[in-house]
């Protein structure tokens, strides 16, 4: 008879997948790892990860919200601490290299091609709304500050980081990534 875990156990369950899965999707790829690998993070059965996440594919959405809303409080903290925007710029540099887990270009662009144009229309509505809370918190105009933009700029150094395409030129990735930051920072802030 399989186990019944209660609502603590399955939230638990749930954020710790959250927080765990997406770091070993990042290290492994996303065709390399099964559902019944993640749930052996928690040990529980398949059919456990589908009473808590409806697929794969919406498992890897919510972690990507999850994480992004992780970094969401590290930031609130930093503002309610009245750091200065040389420092916000710090913090979001040391976010993007060190605790963001992401996915590579590869994967992401897999995933959105096996979910529905609904899901994907939802997490980038999700994404729009993060990215303008974001925008908003940092005391910028959202009017001069298109979220849109900032979520662009963000997937795209969050892709590079972890990136594992071969049409790159590894060696100059921190470089590249150090200008994008830069850019980033730049337009959220409105200083040229």
């Amino acid at each position: 008879m399989p186990k019944i875990f209660s609502d603590e156990e399955k939230q638990f369950h749930k954020n710790f997948l959250l927080d765990n899965g997406l770091r070993v999707i990042m290290e492994n790829g996303y065709k390399h790892v099964t559902v019944d690998q993640l749930v052996q993070m928690i040990g529980a059965s398949k059919g456990y990860f589908y009473l808590l996440f409806p697929s794969k594919e919406d498992f890897f959405l919510d972690a990507l919200a999850w994480q992004m809303e992780k970094n969401y409080k590290q930031l609130e903290e930093a503002v309610k601490k009245g750091v200065s925007s040389a420092q916000i710029a710090e913090l979001y540099k040391e976010i993007f290299k060190n605790r963001m887990h992401f996915a590579n270009h590869e994967d992401a662009a897999y995933v959105q091609q096996k979910i529905s144009d609904e899901q994907w229309n939802r997490f980038q509505e999700y994404q729009e709304s993060f990215f303008l809370r974001t925008i908003k918190l940092l005391g910028r105009d959202t009017s001069q500050c298109d979220p849109k933009i900032v979520s662009n700029l963000s997937a795209i150094i969050f892709l590079l980081y972890n990136s594992r395409d071969k049409y790159l030129f590894a060696e100059r990735i921190q470089e590249t990534t150090d200008i994008l930051l830069h850019t980033f920072h730049a337009y959220i802030f409105g200083e040229a």
